[in-house]
């Protein structure tokens, strides 16, 4: 049972039960009550035991009547198999008044499923069949659909000829699994939600918007069959139905799993793991770890399981709970055993118990903070006795919480300071602080339900919510952002993989990462990988770099994966679960493919900063708090684009109306991206034969194409050219598929009521295909026209590229004026395919990049095993397009779970040029409802056939999730109208089972300038914004534009130099950057009509208008210290600074982000200090001064030497007023001392000599100085100490009984050791026997054949081989254990 989020929540600390984080949700505990039996604010409707009637026992008379031939020697059995409609068809009829106007409902029964996977309905309650048999609205269950899943679903509008078109609900899971096993099943109803559990486990959600008040008929209600009149009555047993009225929370269910009132004994034996699971000592044992004497009260019984409990150290916890705090640490494993009937089930507890003298220790060592604080998050003030107090940073308080009063992300640096009986010890955390500002991203799967099925749920989503709490969005239309990369077959074959747990956390570097668990695509646990965690880092939560697999050495299956990084450690801890409640821990160095990974170590439950995402079908993920600007950038990223607002230059330079037409809108969107839009000018009250100022209005316009249908139907795969001032579309013809039409306008808007002319079908040239002609594309090459496309002689499976030239001249539209095609070439002269039944090729398109021409096309082996469709890259001579000039290049492959579903396929690339980067876009997928297009990137001047310089997005850009109504978009193109504006040309389904038919609509740019696809016109240009209004400058006759546009071109170009982009964000920046460069490509046309000229210069001082910079650096505070003597360094504290924009604000400076130059403390006089930030600069002075002489220190001791087998470390008595100190080392006692190291800090007193020789003495002292004016005084040599290399003692050296005659005896590895002497003797001081261990690695030894009823003592030594001899190192301590 989940407790209540506190409004602060406590953050928490041990390393051993990893992080646990702001917001951590408990688990369930034992103690939690039972259900009392009635829904969140409803009642118990009826009651069926079904153990020997259908009677309810309620005590609401709402008996059930039993049909055909029942029996009740399992609970209720139905046969099932006979038509519902037959006499004797096996049934029980329930009172549909139950049911009649209740929007709230819970029913919850116990099934053993006997049917084979179909249509069934085990409970249903709904209206009377129609004149169809079927009924018009329903609720129906199914324990296993024909997909055997789960199924509950309702309908959710009225659709008289096929009602089953209409449900929605929960349809997931493998179901096969529980034929012939009882299993609970409950569906939670509400107004707007169904959702459906298994054995008290929620497996799915969804939304639903028809009521039962809208069934406007007569509810019928049944147990084993429907008013699907011809569909076959369910068979299957039934054991305690029960229904209420109101939604059960999810706790709720669960205690109906666990109501064993009315089931039989056996069945209740089945349900003793679930209840081992319950058991928890949350709330006497914080994470698996004790530091007082206490009682534990351990629970003697649970849902009718008799629980004993046993310890392996009765002296420390007792069987009965009682704690007594040991001499050393100690770590002890409770058991809780379990019986019911004749089942048994045991379940274990490791704690450790700290004593009271290592608590502070324990405590520092283990006490961790996350790397990102958020406003609101509490720092622990005590643990466990100790005291915690925090210093650092202004925004923890005296109660150990953050109140941030600021905006953004800073840094921190913390010091814990724990007290605890009069000691105390430090611990310093870095890490980043988040302001008030700060949002929240949760990461998650779903449940497979509905169209989101398996391939698709098994994924990561991201919801954003603005604090944390509530209100979360999903992003992206609720689809993936994160697929896991199918396996790779030594044949090409692809394996698809899915994602499970994924778990979002911080890197070093202040990004992002993701750790999760690769699965099969059914979400079946992936063997090859069990034991592995995929890694992943971003910068913004769109693109993904995978790291790679992290093996994390264990033969369990990891689960759960929590990755942290800690920043006293400087390591990631990764925790994990082995899906039976054990937890365990490893170290990562650092977020790579290179990592070093730590052996598993066994730590105490995890609690994890949970979302409450309240989302249909979302399972609950991790929240991770992100700074504004970012989560703003990321909520705006992967949400649906708007336009915010218009603009227009505020004062227009003309001379007649026709410059006025050329004066373009700027339209602002929600992510600070634009796009500009043509104005229609009212010009009634502009004289442009008298100059002066006017005021005009306009109307901000764009082409319509109203997308919300379909332009061209049964038109897929549409492309258009503009060829010779014509615009021209060609697609396939989606009615038989045999026939290329075309059609011709003169603009673009126009294309959509032209005439479209048979170009192409099976005769026009039957020697090269007769059918299947796939996907034309128009392009012009060298100012040629071609047609690439795809024909078969046969069918789909022989498929192959061709190529088709306009004649000269020629007419587009003719057939007659178009050339032979010739199919597409490799670099050889031979076909891509040696024969068609090895492959087929297909979706071929041209693009060139400066003067080189490329083909990107889709190819698929079909022979000798079918590896799905790739795409590949190659060049082309320019004049013989249809003939590769380099290697093929598989640059992409269906592997993630958006392009592998149903098919294996990625076809259809098309390309955008822009800013010096190629996107190249395809489709992916069956081209059903799940066909999507995806994205990806490459720079212009990279090597463009190299796989490794495409970088493909994680996830699609446009789905059927993108635009409602339009299912399956894909195999696009793209056009640029008169006007500069680019259209996408795409194919979907306007219905769900539609035919596949082409629309248009315009690409957008974001803010990062990527293309958006799902714009539509509602969004694109909203209504309250279309009017503008300018002042209109009318100039003379005499006005030279071209001279003004000159002048405006040397005082921007110098602008852009001097102040680069500044703050203006990137959609301003970039417009002024290209109205610059389309002004000094003007200036450099003679023959740029005044038109043009006086259009760009309107364009540029618009632009230029928009640009926010940095117009000079203020000091507002000078440094503290303004005078220093020789040899000191500059401190600037105090110093503050501001900046001042160009438009008049003010900004804080960060002195991070400066730049101070100008300061040398070596030379006496005035020096001018100069600090520069973002291309500004401010200055003060200070003055430098000669120093007196430094004064000789006192001589320091050492105090301390350790020694190990090859490094020596030293401690000495600290010295006041040392600059530092420096270590000297000798070989030999009458050797030659050598300076080995100079301490510069004079907070140092230790060092640590490594790389010594092993079993040797070395020889030291020390020397003080100090450092003033660039002088230096030094101290007397310390005394002189020595030490010898040599192998530490094992530590922890513990023994444990094996049986009456055998101890088992465990040490800690010690390093440089070569193996390991074991002696032991029932002497404490004496009489040892000695037993070699030869391998470094082996840590343990079990002894047999002692004796009962003796105590022996056990002692342990490392040695290490030099030269054939064994150096044996020092004892352990001697430990002792009696034999019984």
């Amino acid at each position: 049972m989940q407790r209540r989020r506190n409004k602060k929540s406590r953050l928490a600390a041990w390393l051993l039960a990893a992080v646990l984080a702001v917001g951590a949700i408990p688990t369930t505990g034992i103690h939690a009550q039972a259900a009392e039996g009635a829904a969140e604010g409803g009642s118990l409707l009826a009651r069926y035991p079904l153990q020997e009637d259908a009677n309810d026992i309620s005590g609401n008379g709402r008996h059930g009547e039993a049909h055909g031939n029942v029996d009740y020697n399992d609970g209720l059995v139905l046969s099932g198999g006979k038509k519902t409609s037959a006499a004797d068809a096996p049934y029980v009829t329930l009172p549909g008044g139950i049911f009649t106007g209740k929007e709230k409902l819970t029913i919850s029964v116990w099934i053993k499923n006997a049917s084979d996977k179909g249509n069934y309905a085990a409970l249903f309650f709904g209206t009377a069949p129609q004149a169809n048999n079927m009924p018009l609205n329903y609720w129906l269950f199914n324990p296993i659909n024909p997909d055997s899943r789960f199924k509950s679903v309702f309908t959710n509008s009225d659709n008289s000829g096929e009602p089953f078109s209409s449900e929605v609900g929960v349809v997931v899971g493998d179901m096969a699994q529980y034929k012939n096993k009882w299993a609970h099943y409950t569906t939670v109803l509400t107004e707007d939600s169904i959702t459906g559990y298994v054995n008290g486990v929620q497996i799915g959600t969804a939304s639903k918007a028809k009521k039962v008040a809208e069934f406007k008929s007569e509810i019928q209600a049944y147990i084993g069959r429907s008013n699907y009149v011809e569909d076959n009555t369910y068979g299957g047993s039934f054991r305690d139905l029960k229904i209420y009225e109101g939604a059960m929370t999810a706790n709720q269910v669960q205690e109906q799993y666990f109501d064993t009132a009315y089931i039989s004994p056996q069945m209740q034996e089945s349900l003793l793991p679930a209840i081992a699971g319950r058991i928890s000592l949350e709330g006497q044992i914080e994470n698996g770890i004790l530091m007082e004497a206490k009682k534990l009260e351990l629970p003697g019984e649970s849902h009718g399981a008799t629980i004993t409990w046993s310890s392996d150290k009765e002296a420390v916890i007792s069987k009965d709970g009682q704690v007594t705090l040991p001499a050393r640490q100690e770590t002890v494993t409770l058991t809780a055993s379990l019986q019911l009937g004749n089942a048994k089930e045991s379940r274990t507890f490791v704690i450790t118990v700290v004593p009271a003298a290592s608590r502070l220790a324990f405590v520092k060592e283990n006490l961790q903070v996350p790397y990102v604080l958020d406003n609101g998050a509490v720092l622990p003030t005590q643990m466990s006795g100790v005291s915690i107090s925090w210093s650092g940073s202004n925004a923890v308080k005296s109660d150990g919480s953050i109140a941030a009063d600021f905006k953004g992300r800073q840094e921190y640096q913390l010091k814990a300071t724990l007290s605890d009986g009069g000691k105390s010890e430090q611990k310093t955390f870095r890490g980043w602080l988040l302001g008030v500002d700060a949002g929240y991203v949760a990461g998650y799967t779903r449940t497979p339900s509905g169209d989101c099925v398996d391939k698709l749920a098994r994924s990561m989503f991201l919801a954003y919510s603005e604090n944390g709490r509530d209100g979360f969005t999903a992003l992206h239309d609720d689809y993936g952002v994160l697929f896991m990369r199918a396996e790779s077959k030594d044949n090409g074959q692809l394996v698809p993989k899915g994602l499970k747990d994924p778990y979002l956390f911080y890197t070093k570097d202040g990004n992002y990462g993701v750790a999760a668990v690769r699965t099969e695509e059914k979400g079946g646990k992936d063997a090859t990988k069990a034991s592995s965690v995929m890694l992943y880092t971003t910068k913004d939560f769109v693109d993904y770099d995978e790291v790679g697999f992290v093996d994390l050495k264990t033969d369990l299956a990891v689960c759960e994966p929590i990755c942290e990084y800690d920043s006293a450690l400087d390591s990631y801890r990764l925790t994990w679960n082995d899906g039976a409640g054990n937890y365990y821990q490893n170290t990562l160095s650092q977020i790579s493919a290179s990592t070093q990974v730590s052996e598993p170590v066994k730590v105490s439950a995890v609690s994890v900063r949970r979302a409450q995402q309240g989302l249909a079908g979302a399972n609950q993920g991790n929240l991770l708090p992100l700074e504004n600007a970012k989560g703003t950038k990321l909520k705006n990223k992967l949400s649906k684009l708007i336009n915010t607002g218009m603009e227009v230059p505020a004062v227009v330079k003309a001379t007649s109306a026709e410059d006025m037409q050329a004066v373009r809108a700027i339209a602002r969107y929600n992510d600070g991206s634009i796009a500009s839009k043509k104005v229609e000018w009212n010009l009634s009250e502009v004289d442009f034969t008298k100059p002066g100022v006017y005021t005009a209005t306009g109307t901000a316009t764009q082409p319509t194409f109203n997308n919300s249908k379909a332009m061209f139907n049964a038109r897929p795969d549409p492309q258009m050219v503009k060829y010779n001032d014509k615009f021209y579309f060609i697609s396939t013809d989606e009615n038989g598929q045999g026939k290329i039409f075309i059609r011709q306008s003169d603009t673009l808007e126009e294309i959509k009521s032209s005439t479209e002319t048979l170009l192409l079908d099976g005769n026009s040239f039957p020697q090269l295909f007769k059918t299947c002609l796939w996907a034309p594309e128009l392009h012009v090459i060298e100012g040629k026209l071609y047609i690439f496309f795809a024909g078969s002689l046969t069918n789909w499976s022989g498929v192959q590229s061709h190529a088709m030239q306009l004649k000269e001249g020629g007419d587009p539209m003719k057939t007659a004026d178009w050339e032979t095609p010739i199919r597409v070439l490799d670099m050889e002269g031979n076909n891509l395919y040696d024969t068609d039944s090895q492959g087929i090729t297909l979706d071929m398109t041209y693009f060139q990049v400066g003067e080189q021409g490329y083909v990107a096309w889709a190819q698929r082996q079909l022979h000798p095993v079918d590896t799905g469709s790739w795409l590949y890259i190659a060049t082309v001579d320019k004049e013989r397009p249809w003939q590769l000039t380099s290697e093929r290049t598989a640059i992409c492959k269906p592997d993630y779970g958006w392009d592998n579903n149903n098919t294996f396929v990625v076809e259809a690339p098309f390309t955008i040029q822009r800013d010096g980067k190629i996107y190249l876009t395809f489709s992916g997928g069956a081209t059903d409802h799940t066909y999507c297009i995806g994205l990806m990137t490459a720079s212009a001047d990279s090597n463009l056939l190299d796989a490794d310089s495409w970088r493909k997005r994680n996830a699609p850009i446009l789905t059927s999730w993108s635009v409602p109504g339009q299912y399956g978009p894909g195999h696009n193109a793209y056009i640029v109208d008169d006007d500069g504006v680019m259209y996408n040309i795409y194919h979907a389904k306007w219905g769900r089972s539609a035919t596949r038919s082409a629309s248009i609509r315009r690409v957008h740019f974001d803010i990062d300038g990527e293309p958006v696809l799902d714009v539509v016109e509602e969004r694109d240009l909203l209504d309250e914004y279309k009017t503008v209004t300018a002042q209109v400058e009318v100039k003379g006759a005499s006005y030279d534009p071209k001279q003004d546009l000159k002048q405006q071109n040397k005082f921007f170009t110098d602008l852009k130099n001097k102040t680069g982009q500044g703050m203006t964000s990137n959609a301003d920046w970039k417009e002024f950057c290209d109205s610059l460069a389309q002004a000094q490509e003007l200036l450099n046309r003679p023959d740029a009509s005044k038109a043009q000229v006086m259009a760009a210069l309107n364009r540029l001082e618009a632009a230029a208008g928009k640009l926010f910079y940095l117009a000079k650096l203020e000091i507002t505070a000078k440094p503290t210290k303004l005078s220093y003597k020789l040899g000191e360094n500059l401190n600037i504290a105090g110093l503050k600074l501001q900046a001042v924009d160009n438009k008049g604000g003010r900004h804080a400076v960060n002195l991070k982000d400066c730049t101070i130059t100008g300061f040398n403390g070596k030379a006496a006089g005035t020096q001018k200090i100069t600090v520069s930030y973002q291309g500004c600069k401010a200055e003060f002075t200070v003055t430098v001064s000669a120093a007196s002489a430094p004064k000789k220190p006192g001589a320091t001791s050492i105090t301390k030497k350790t020694a190990v087998y090859n490094a020596v470390t030293l401690q000495w008595k600290k010295i006041s007023g040392a600059s530092g100190y420096e270590i000297y080392r000798a070989d030999s006692k009458k050797g030659k001392f050598k300076k080995v190291k100079t301490i510069t800090s004079p907070k140092t007193v230790s060092y640590k000599d490594g790389k010594l020789s092993f079993h040797k003495t070395y020889y030291y002292k020390i020397k003080v100085y100090t450092k003033s004016g660039g002088k230096k005084a030094e101290s007397a040599f310390s005394k002189t100490v020595s030490a010898k290399t040599a192998l530490a003692a094992p530590a922890k050296v513990s023994l444990k009984k094996k049986g009456k005659t055998k101890l088992n005896i465990k040490w800690k590895k010690v390093t440089g050791a070569s193996g390991y002497k074991v002696q032991y003797s029932l002497k404490k001081k004496s009489g040892f026997k000695t037993i070699t261990i030869k391998k470094a690695k082996t840590t343990s030894y079990t002894k047999s054949g002692l004796k009962k009823g003796k105590a022996y003592y056990v002692r342990v030594c490392a040695y290490r081989t030099v030269k054939g001899k064994k150096i044996s190192g020092k004892w352990s301590k001697t430990v002792s254990m009696k034999l019984k």
